[in-house]
């Protein structure tokens, strides 16, 4: 189920050019990186993992994103028709 703000913050983030969402997952991506050290040693404290393991885990979320960000230049490629546009 989805939180107050999570509602509230929809509907901005569905506004959102696909572009500017990259850009901002891609910040999102540079802090990451710029603390992968200090988010390691949380999960390390928290679950008991050993540190490269963290830095693994952080690492695959972190490949995730960069695979999400990509999507907005894949949408630029050839249109298709739907099925429904070709029954109009």
């Amino acid at each position: 189920m989805l939180s107050l703000r999570q509602t509230k913050a929809a509907p901005g983030w569905a506004a959102t050019t696909p572009l500017r969402r990259a850009r901002i997952l891609n910040r999102f991506l540079r802090i990451l990186e710029e603390r992968i050290d200090e988010l390691a040693d949380v999960i390390v404290a928290e679950h008991g993992k050993v540190h490269s393991d963290a830095v693994g885990e952080i690492q695959r979320g972190m490949e995730v994103v960069e695979f999400a960000t990509a999507a907005h230049a894949a949408v630029k490629g050839e249109l298709t028709e739907t099925s429904e546009a070709r029954r109009s």
